[in-house]
């Protein structure tokens, strides 16, 4: 993704230089079970510039700090799905039902209390891996947005989009306002202007 592909997106030609940084992933060895998931083999993109938004930080003693945040736009996730792939993407991105977060939940609780009993984490370990877990899933929640590739469904704790394009899947995340509505707009627009450079 491009310096103007976001520029473009983002309709604003006073956006200062953006930051960017691409990453792509080392290739990892073999699973030793079968999975019908692609390799995670995946390249990343992100910008970032300066903006007045700010976030809140949480410090020991159930005190806050709130410092300066600066807006990003990333893309990220870029994978193939060898087969079945819109079977898999909407398999993989929808909201998970209060059944399957409980069953996650208890599944992690009985790692982390067989790591505890392998003397691998100790108690307080173990309470924070729940606690990290619970947080990563609880309010996940998907929506399908239309007329974007194939299939797209925008994710709102995490602020981002997911888009299959035949076989393809990649993700972008926008934080550009506190806004959650305009940093969807921002996302499709970049996810739109992508597609179509690629054409």
């Amino acid at each position: 993704m491009k310096e103007d592909l976001v520029r473009k997106a983002l309709g604003d030609s006073d956006v200062p230089k953006l930051e960017a940084r691409s990453h792509t992933a080392k290739p990892r060895p073999p699973r030793k079970k079968p999975s019908r998931m692609p390799p995670s083999n995946v390249s990343s993109c992100t910008y970032k510039w300066p903006s007045d938004m700010k976030r809140t930080v949480q410090l020991p003693g159930n005190k806050t700090m709130t410092i300066p945040r600066n807006a990003e736009v990333w893309l990220v996730g870029i994978v193939e799905y060898p087969e079945e792939p819109l079977a898999t993407f909407e398999n993989t991105h929808r909201t998970p039902t209060a059944e399957e977060l409980a069953m996650l939940n208890k599944r992690v609780d009985e790692r982390l209390a067989k790591a505890q009993a392998e003397g691998k984490v100790n108690e307080m370990g173990r309470n924070v891996g729940k606690d990290l877990a619970k947080q990563a899933t609880e309010g996940i929640q998907y929506t399908a947005v239309s007329g974007i590739g194939d299939a797209a469904r925008w994710e709102s704790k995490s602020a981002q989009l997911s888009v299959l394009v035949d076989a393809v899947k990649f993700d972008v995340h926008a934080s550009v306002s506190e806004n959650a509505a305009e940093n969807e707009r921002t996302a499709q627009a970049i996810a739109t202007a992508l597609i179509e450079a690629c054409e």
